[in-house]
């Protein structure tokens, strides 16, 4: 319930709300290679974004890792939204390489996909540790 009502703390990445959940706002771990898995950084509207990325724990940590996907408006600005990734506990020197594929529906009905160049950024424990870039065509 506690986790429930602190959605929207845990996706802007506030540290009290990490903390009261039991994840260190300042988790020891390294980032490796963000990388955005298309030919040249090119993803079509209605395809799949696939990306990986590979963590190494510098100490025993809990982490919660959400993805941050900057998306083109209409006007040409950005809009932010935070996805859901993984909660996992990593032991002292561990590694281990995620991965996820997130659809980019040329037809939703609550939202538009616009070309452009977005963004994916890896957020651990609310903290954004990594970010790049790909290009949305249509």
């Amino acid at each position: 319930m506690t986790r429930h009502a602190l959605r929207t703390l845990i996706k802007s990445g506030d540290p009290s709300a990490m903390r009261l959940l039991g994840y260190s706002p300042d988790a020891a771990i390294d980032v490796d290679s963000l990388e955005v898995r298309a030919p040249d950084g090119v993803v079509r509207i209605g395809d799949v974004l696939e990306f990986g990325v590979t963590i190494t724990a510098r100490s025993d940590e809990r982490l919660l890792i959400d993805y941050v996907i900057d998306f083109v408006k209409k006007n040409g600005s950005t809009r932010p939204k935070v996805f859901k990734l993984r909660q996992i506990k990593m032991a002292k020197d561990e590694k281990r390489t995620l991965e996820k594929k997130h659809r980019l529906p040329a037809s939703a009905t609550t939202f538009t996909l616009y070309p452009g160049t977005h963004s994916v950024s890896l957020m651990v424990n609310g903290n954004i540790l990594a970010s790049t870039t790909f290009e949305l065509v249509a």
